[in-house]
């Protein structure tokens, strides 16, 4: 009975070193990986991450190589401290060879983790290179180790290489950096840190951090699956991202108790680094100790990280860009007005709610795009306040007259003056509007940002109104697919000639005219982030082009030549005529729908010319001689028309009943 009290007492006095023991758990140990070179030849990286793949990087050589000769080498700087087991690593380039009918080489791989140097040649089988493209490969022994310090280094040489029946110009390429050429390193080496901090509790709501550590920094998190579990229950949730240091980052899931008091609970965090490749899941596992409060509200309010949070979990945000331009004569100028309605959620919509309610922090971990803001008029009463205040917002608005370009380009990925037409100096005036969406709390909700700008247009020239404007981010991208539509009017008195969208062809463009203006419509729906396109037009108030005096000019031009044909078809048939004014509406739909001014005046020289070959071509009505038949007849000499002579006053004229030529009678 001793022996097992005092058993039992030792195990009660262990458990709080065993809780302390599991409190530290750290995860990862090292795992197999496939690493992707990226880069130049001098200065290239490894990559888990195949969404980084997209430049493509060639060496060639056109000569025969008898000494030892570096092509390429990559790192990862600094490598994951961690031991990594014995394996054999898998090297692969992809190669081409032209003009030659193959190629003896020699070639080594040579490994570096930290300071311990593994090596290896090509094997026989691969020691001859057939012509054309193919890939070559080495296998590495790498004996069991830790690395303790530095980063890992593999560098690619070749000691002899001889072409085989060489014609003019034979050559070499190695080739690495995309999709289709694509150089690997499969290897089992540690890739991260996991690590549960301490979680905090606000009411019934328990947030969970976990610290993810890597070299690969925030694509650790955006590129690769990551979930929690909190007794054995999966939280959907999307998590809360911010940069703890300089290498660390956070994620924080927010937990809602069932039940007030003091409470254990278990938290697995589980990361998939490539699951393309079917790698397994990574894990760690450690239990809290917590007190939860219910005081009758539903929720704390939700997580306001103390640290800036990041602007992608790795798919990027929602995102709809609407623009709508009204271009006018001014004083014989052509000015436009325009508006940029910017709307976002998510993650992008909470870092600059978040900015916003940390304007003028004195924070030396805000990044560039949010330090560039001063305090202002806004109090420290004001800031971090998990609310977005009225002159938070006015202050940004202020600042953002002269720091549009800074923080479009760096905070919204977006490059300001493709989106804008033109560089933010170059407008008469400018203005920035947030809109908080009735939601002022810093959270997910949709915000919205609205720029207006005023400028002179150059008249008679090519412009290009907006161009694709999202800067590309393969591995951490800002925003998802997004929807673009821009709007435009003109008045009575200024075109927009030739527009047109040029790249994708999923961008769809209307453009119609009234005698009070023109209208033009671009929609496109889904587009990528990488989609190529530009919107662009000729400004001109030209009367040519200008809606109400060409559509004023051809209805005359109409009317006139009808009106012509008409006497010339006096005393003629005019059935074939009147079938023929359906030809109005030909002019009237090339004006409705933009066509050129010159094909306007094409079309309405063929129906004036239509018209008058009508009214030559129209017999003579039969109907005219019906009592005059008594009367002596004088042909016309213009048209042979008969026409009755009803008078004896000599000399008499008259006008032709076929032709309206006014005839003179002398006896």
């Amino acid at each position: 009975m001793r022996v097992t009290f005092s058993a039992f007492i030792i195990a009660i006095l262990l458990i709080p070193v065993l809780i302390a023991d599991f409190s530290e758990a750290e995860c990862c140990e090292s795992s197999p990986v496939t690493l992707h070179m990226i880069g130049p030849a001098d200065t290239g990286f490894l990559t888990p991450f195949s969404a980084e793949l997209g430049n493509l990087t060639e060496v060639t050589t056109t000569n025969s190589i008898s000494e030892q000769t570096v092509i390429a080498s990559w790192s990862i700087t600094p490598a994951w401290l961690g031991d990594y087991p014995e394996d054999t690593w898998e090297f692969t380039i992809p190669y081409s060879i032209e003009n030659a009918g193959g190629a003896q080489i020699n070639a080594t791989i040579t490994i570096d983790i930290g300071s311990t140097t593994y090596s290896a040649d090509i094997g026989q089988d691969q020691a001859f290179l057939a012509a054309g493209d193919n890939e070559m490969n080495i296998d590495i022994e790498i004996d069991g180790g830790a690395i303790t310090s530095g980063s890992i280094e593999v560098t690619l040489s070749v000691r002899t290489l001889l072409f085989n029946v060489p014609a003019s110009e034979a050559s070499l390429t190695f080739m690495w950096g995309t999709v289709e050429d694509d150089a690997t390193l499969n290897a089992n080496i540690p890739l991260l840190s996991m690590v549960f901090e301490q979680p905090d509790v606000e009411g019934m709501d328990v947030y969970i951090h976990l610290l993810i550590t890597s070299p690969w920094g925030q694509a650790m998190l955006s590129q690769t699956d990551i979930n929690l579990r909190v007794d054995g229950i999966t939280i959907d949730s999307e998590p809360i991202g911010s940069q703890a240091d300089d290498d660390a980052f956070r994620l924080t899931w927010t937990w809602s108790a069932t039940e007030s008091g003091d409470i254990n609970i278990t938290t697995v965090a589980e990361i998939v680094v490539q699951k393309d490749l079917g790698n397994p899941a990574q894990s760690i596992s450690q239990a809290h100790s917590i007190t939860t409060i219910d005081d009758g509200s539903s929720s704390g309010g939700g997580f306001y990280t103390p640290d800036e949070p990041l602007q992608s979990n790795g798919a990027g945000s929602p995102l709809a860009v609407d623009i709508r331009m009204d271009m006018y004569v001014d004083q014989g100028s052509i000015a436009l007005e325009r508006e940029v309605d910017i709307m976002f959620s998510n993650e992008m919509s909470y870092w600059l709610r978040w900015g916003l309610d940390n304007i003028g922090s004195d924070s030396s971990s805000l990044s560039d795009s949010l330090r560039i803001f001063s305090a202002g008029s806004v109090k420290d009463e004001h800031r971090r306040n998990r609310v977005v205040d009225e002159v938070e917002t006015s202050e940004f608005e202020r600042q953002m007259v002269t720091r549009a370009s800074t923080f479009l380009q760096q905070g919204m990925g977006f490059e300001g003056d493709e989106l804008l037409g033109r560089n933010f100096n170059e407008f008469e005036t400018i203005n920035i509007e947030i809109d908080l969406m009735g939601d002022n709390k810093v959270s997910y909700s949709p915000i919205s940002m609205k720029i207006s700008t005023l400028e002179v247009v150059e008249e008679d020239k090519l412009t290009t109104l907006v161009r694709d404007f999202i800067i590309v981010q393969p591995a951490n991208p800002r925003w998802q697919e997004f929807d673009l539509t821009i709007s435009v009017t003109t008045d009575s008195l200024s075109s927009l000639t030739g527009a047109a969208i040029k790249g994708d062809d999923s961008i769809k463009l209307s453009h119609v005219r009234y005698p009070w203006g023109e209208k033009i419509t671009v929609t496109a729906t889904g587009l990528d982030t990488d989609d190529t396109f530009s919107f662009v037009a000729l400004a001109t108030n030209s009367p040519l082009h200008s809606p109400l005096p060409l559509t004023a000019a051809a209805a005359i031009t109409c009317l006139v030549g009808f009106w012509i044909a008409l006497r010339m078809t006096k005393n003629r048939v005019r059935k074939a005529l009147w079938m023929e004014s359906s030809l109005f509406l030909i002019v009237a739909t090339a004006i409705f729908f933009a066509y050129p001014p010159f094909t306007i005046i094409a079309i309405l020289v063929v129906t004036i010319a239509l018209f008058l070959i009508t009214a030559v071509a129209s017999p003579k009505r039969t109907d005219l001689d019906d009592g005059l038949s008594d009367f002596p007849l004088v042909d016309c000499p213009a048209c042979t028309t008969g026409n009755p002579i009803t008078s004896d006053e000599r000399p008499l004229r008259i006008p032709c009943g076929g032709c309206g030529k006014v005839l003179r009678i002398v006896s």
